[in-house]
């Protein structure tokens, strides 16, 4: 017989992650939205400030849902 591999998408726990994911990513983005990189960059350099604020975004919302997932399933568990 033929196995099937599981991509992981049958876990339950696979939508409370991608959800959480982008939930405080959508949130980061816009808590971000409030610095004013003017001030921090160059005005030259806009585009080194977007990649910046996205990189931001994205590493503080990994680090806010993983610490967040991490006291979820602990008390779930």
């Amino acid at each position: 017989m033929q196995e099937t591999v599981s991509l992981g998408l049958s876990n339950p726990t696979f939508l409370v992650r991608t959800l959480f994911h982008i939930g405080f990513l959508v949130m980061t983005f816009f808590a971000f939205e409030g610095i004013d990189y003017a001030k921090i960059m160059r005005k030259t350099h806009y585009r080194q400030g977007i990649l910046v604020h996205t990189l931001l975004c994205i590493a503080v919302s990994y680090l806010v849902t993983k610490f967040f997932l991490t006291i979820l399933f602990k008390a779930y568990m």
